[in-house]
Order: C-alpha cells, then structure tokens, then sequence
C-alpha cells in the first residue's frame, strides 16, 4: 500500500514540475505574440499616416508627387488605404494594450 501512494505522490510532483514548465512556455509565447502584434500594429499605423500624408499632398499638388501624377479622384485610394491601415494598426495596438 505504502508503494502505492510513494508511486502516486511522485507522479503528482512530477505532473505539478510539467505543469509549471508548460505555464511558463505559454506565459513566453502569449508575451511573443502580445510583442508581435505591437510590432504589426506599429508598422500598420506609420504606414497609415504615410499614405495619409501622400495623399492629402497629392490632392493638393498639381505637380507629380514622387513621381506620381494623380488626379483629385485618384488620391481618394491612397487615403482609404491609409485610413484602413491607421484604424487597423491603432485597433491592434489597443487590443494589446492591457
């Protein structure tokens, strides 16, 4: 009987130290993906105000903008995308802010 309950205290120790090793793998992992999606948030925003910026230039600018000659319509793409980008990026950056 004594063996028994040796052989079942060991097998709990030996379950709590996988417990803790597999807490602290999913602690690391939720903190990569938590820095993932600040670093993917951070790119989104910036590109967002990038094309924002260039498109507020372009509609304004009756010269090529970079190269680029738009019409008045034209720029409207560049800015939706850019809006997009901005409001997806500060979404995700929100999202992980806690």
């Amino acid at each position: 009987m004594s063996t028994k309950k040796g052989l079942k205290s060991d097998l709990n120790r030996s379950s709590l130290q996988l417990s803790n090793k597999n807490d602290s793998f999913a602690a690391q992992l939720n903190q990569n993906q938590t820095t993932m999606k600040r670093t993917i948030g951070s790119i989104l925003t910036g590109m967002g105000v990038i094309f924002i910026l260039f498109a507020c230039i372009a509609f304004m600018s009756d010269k090529a903008v970079l190269g680029f000659t738009l019409t008045k319509w034209e720029t409207l793409v560049p800015f939706v995308v850019g809006a997009l980008f901005l409001f997806v990026g500060v979404g995700m950056l929100n999202k992980v802010a806690d």
